[in-house]
């Protein structure tokens, strides 16, 4: 854990300049984020998305033109999947 948050998942960009990164919070209410950090300046503050529903796992599309993310299983619910845009995280 990194303070209070996990990290569910890490997916490099294929020219190596950004690692994705799924992170959720372990609090009461979970609250997950996808992070681009870039990997040439550490210190850059990361671009990020608010994910809507706790996210389980990220991992890239088969044609590598997005990121995939899975809703975390909860008895009972249909988890989503959340399709970005590697580029906007939109």
């Amino acid at each position: 854990p990194l303070g209070s948050k996990v990290v569910r998942g890490l997916d490099l960009s294929d020219d190596g300049k950004t690692l994705f990164v799924l992170a959720t919070t372990t609090t009461a209410k979970p609250r997950t984020q996808v992070l681009a950090l870039d990997t040439a300046d550490p210190k850059k503050s990361p671009r990020s998305k608010d994910l809507p529903d706790p996210g389980w796992e990220l991992l890239r599309s088969a044609d590598g033109k997005s990121l995939l993310v899975s809703g975390m299983p909860v008895p009972g619910l249909t988890p989503v999947v959340f399709t970005l845009d590697p580029a906007t995280l939109a």
